[in-house]
């Protein structure tokens, strides 16, 4: 009997430790007491992804593979590389990598890229006119399309700056705070993405190198309105794949892929395949069910697609533009719509090719020739990603297991689509890099996880020390590049002129200072602005404005000065007939670097 109870305790105490669950974290430290196991128990529960919950016990299997490999006692240097040590040590990673999100985003971005960019300066122009009276610079009220140039911006930019003009004026920071801010969460939707679908290891990863890859960095510091279009597409994801463990937060991934169509027009046509594909794909998951949540969120998408469909009938001809006291769906002066067309498919391809492979598209606010948009090293890992992602969706398919996978593999040819229906350039095809990104992370997963997870140090190390490269040449040699291209301290020089030179009747301002900027830093009274404006081209698709108000923006260097007006002028004007006018004439210099502004002999 005494044999046989002994026998019974030991199968008893083998089935309960059959049913303590493996930690998800490398962890090197022994478990030593009862109540420490307790604890890991306690905190696997809480952590546990959604591929522990809902896939089969394969996943369930590798995870616990890892636990017995992060289990095993090294020696020498692979011991001292762990950088995944415990629990509290990624606590402190993702505090560092949020840390060097913000600041690599946030420090001089008053100065670099620039002082203000055109594109900038309109939507500016645009919040501030909303802002004080509801409508844009063409008079529309509250429009859901910015007509600007005439050939038409996207909106959502505009309205995402209008509370920082409100705080802090019309000031190039102010206005690039919006698209700063969307770099950063972002990234944080990456994470959170990565950790529900993969594991917190790989999220960290993905996370710290999506934050430092020069495209991310460089897009989130200028506010051109189409680069908000990644940040919306990846919110819209995160709330996507939060909804599979709570449907409420469908309604939010709706609200955000709607918000979307308002980022960058040119998407229309693929954000279909990223929504239905995802929606399709959950359903065959059995992750959607038919309840008030999905009504709602499908309504809340619908109501935000109405006025963009609106927007194509009145452009089209269809329908007579529409003005509503809290809507306008504008006629624009020039409709863009055969930007988006098959007929150009395999050349537009080809430059889609160049620049995937070459992380270059020549434009120096896009990416740089020194350091490309992903680092130069990064192709063979995008490849082995790309190929491994493939892999691995259909493993998971085939186990009807949610795959992170899917949702990369699908944005990604959702990405292709679009640049081989436009003519392509790094920021019109901006939805493909995410996914470009993640494929390069996940190849360098695939090869650390090979040899030993621990190793993943080495591929950390040397693209931190490629990103410290790159901050230097970012803030010394780009910061002078860009200075020339985004009107280096413009902003001084229209506001000295706007504080001024109230009681001068005419001002005479450079054509070289595009008039959106100076319509933006002057704070020009739209009304005003709309009763004097003199274009001289119109109609056109990019028009151009001689005059407005009291401001004439046609200089020719060889004119004389009156001795009355005021000139705001740039370097290239230095030593032409109008300068030694000025100065025979005895003007007072205000100096701002790249611009003067010259005033009269009687304000002296």
């Amino acid at each position: 009997m005494s044999k046989k109870k002994k026998k019974n305790s030991q199968s008893q105490n083998k089935q309960k430790n059959s049913q303590n669950p493996k930690s998800n974290s490398d962890v090197n430290i022994e478990v030593k007491s009862v109540e420490k196991s307790v604890k890991n128990v306690s905190d696997d529960t809480k952590n546990t992804n959604i591929k522990n919950k809902n896939s089969g016990s394969n996943t369930s299997k590798n995870k616990n593979q890892d636990s017995k490999n992060s289990g095993k006692k090294e020696t020498g240097v692979l011991a001292k590389l762990n950088i995944f040590a415990s629990e509290k040590c990624q606590k402190v990673y993702f505090i560092l990598i949020f840390i060097i999100s913000v600041l690599s985003r946030f420090i001089s971005i008053n100065t670099v890229p620039g002082n203000i960019n055109q594109d900038e300066a309109f939507a500016a122009y645009n919040a501030f006119t909303i802002l004080k009276t509801g409508k844009d610079c063409f008079g529309y009220k509250l429009p859901m399309y910015l007509t600007a140039w005439g050939s038409g911006m996207n909106a959502l930019e505009t309205y995402l700056e209008i509370p920082f003009i409100a705080m802090f004026g019309a000031h190039n920071w102010a206005i690039r705070i919006a698209p700063a801010i969307c770099g950063v969460l972002s990234l944080l939707c990456l994470y959170g993405i990565a950790k529900r679908l993969v594991n917190k290891e790989f999220a960290l990863v993905l996370y710290f190198l999506a934050s430092i890859m020069p495209w991310h960095v460089m897009l989130s510091r200028w506010a051109l309105e189409s680069n908000l279009a990644p940040a919306f597409i990846m919110f819209g994801l995160y709330f996507m794949v939060r909804g599979i463990e709570n449907e409420k937060f469908y309604i939010a991934s709706a609200a955000m892929y709607g918000l979307s169509i308002y980022a960058y027009a040119a998407m229309w046509p693929v954000l279909p395949i990223i929504i239905i594909g995802e929606v399709i794909y959950l359903i065959c998951m059995k992750k959607v069910k038919f309840s008030k949540f999905t009504i709602i969120s499908v309504l809340v998408f619908v109501v935000m697609v109405i006025p963009a469909l609106l927007f194509i009938l009145v452009n089209k001809g269809y329908m007579e533009e529409i003005k509503l006291p809290f809507l306008s769906i504008p006629k624009l002066v020039y409709f863009r719509g055969s930007e988006v067309s098959f007929e150009n498919i395999q050349e537009n391809f080809k430059n889609l090719m160049n620049i995937i492979i070459g992380q270059n598209d020549k434009l120096p606010w896009n990416s740089t020739e020194e350091f490309g948009l992903y680092y130069k090293i990064s192709l063979p890992f995008m490849i082995v990603g790309i190929i491994a992602l493939i892999v691995q969706l259909v493993k998971n398919f085939k186990k009807k297991e949610i795959s992170f996978e899917f949702f990369v593999l699908l944005n990604l040819i959702a990405g292709l689509v679009l640049g081989a229906l436009i003519n392509v350039n790094v920021n019109r095809v901006n939805i493909i890099h995410f996914p470009i990104i993640i494929a390069i992370v996940y190849g360098i997963w695939q090869i650390v996880k090979l040899i030993n997870k621990k190793v993943v140090i080495i591929p950390v190390i040397v693209y931190m020390v490629m990103f410290v490269r790159f901050e230097k040449f970012y803030y010394t040699d780009y910061r002078e590049t860009m200075d020339g291209m985004f009107n280096g301290n413009v902003e001084a020089a229209v506001s000295y002129v706007r504080e001024n030179t109230k009681d001068y009747s005419n001002v005479f301002i450079t054509g070289n200072i595009s008039y959106p900027i100076t319509l933006f830093y002057l704070e020009e009274d739209v009304d005003t602005y709309l009763q004097t404006v003199q274009f001289n081209n119109y109609p056109a698709a990019f028009l151009g404005v001689n005059a407005f108000d009291k401001y004439n923006l046609t200089v020719d260097g060889s004119w004389d000065a009156d001795g009355t007006s005021v000139y705001l002028l740039d370097y290239s004007y230095v030593n032409s007939n109008l300068y030694n006018s000025l100065m025979a004439l005895g003007y007072q210099v205000e100096d701002f670097g790249r611009y003067a502004v010259y005033m009269p002999p009687q304000a002296q």
